[in-house]
């Protein structure tokens, strides 16, 4: 089963700064853990304004902690 969590951008993104936040977006899932336990996660931008970030959890689950991470990062 994958989790998907969508955060909504106020406004349009360029290009440039799009291409920033894939970068980021992509070593954040990467490095990505719960309880030590490293999470298979995708990141993307739809829309130049929706951050979805999904993670399968029939690899190991995203938990509160995870979240947490995740919730940092996007902020």
């Amino acid at each position: 089963m994958k989790k998907v969590w969508a955060y909504t951008i106020g406004q349009e993104l360029d290009s440039k700064t799009i291409d920033q936040i894939k970068l980021a977006g992509q070593a954040f899932v990467d490095g990505w853990t719960a309880h030590e336990n490293k999470l298979k996660a995708d990141f993307e931008i739809f829309s130049n304004r929706i951050i979805l970030v999904k993670v399968d959890e029939a690899v190991y689950n995203a938990s509160g902690c995870s979240i947490d991470k995740l919730l940092r990062f996007v902020k």
